[in-house]
């Protein structure tokens, strides 16, 4: 079973975005046989501002997802191996702190919304690939 550790923008398209983004999102979080990953930093990425701006629906479906994902809570050791990461790879702050995690957890894929050519794909101890790729 692949270990996939999911960034923030896939989760809210699958959450809420325009077809066919969304649908593609979608089909990537329905793969029965993956395990999702996550972290502490996901959850704040999305939750808090769907829960300000109280889009019930999709609080209800980041909920779901939370629940069945297996999320690493270290958040020093996250910060600490991210800033290694960063400091290494020249990736942006926030996208380290998902490699970082993704890495601790022994993902076998770190699956985001970023286009290709953006400063995560530069990770060296994870492989990084584009959601839509993935469809």
């Amino acid at each position: 079973m692949p270990r996939i550790f999911v960034d923030s923008g896939v989760v809210i398209l699958a959450a809420r975005g325009e077809s066919p983004s969304r649908e593609a999102a979608l089909r990537l979080l329905e793969d029965p046989s993956a395990h999702f990953l996550t972290s502490p930093f996901i959850y704040l990425e999305i939750v808090p501002q769907a829960a300000f701006h109280r889009r019930d629906v999709e609080l209800d479906f980041y909920q779901v997802y939370f629940r069945y994902a297996e999320s690493c809570e270290d958040t020093a050791q996250i910060v600490q191996h991210a800033v290694r990461t960063s400091t290494r790879c020249g990736i942006a702050p926030m996208d380290a702190l998902h490699v970082a995690a993704a890495n601790l957890m022994q993902a076998n894929l770190l699956i985001t919304a970023e286009k290709p050519g953006k400063s995560i794909y530069r990770a060296d101890n994870v492989q990084v690939r584009y959601y839509l790729e993935m469809s």
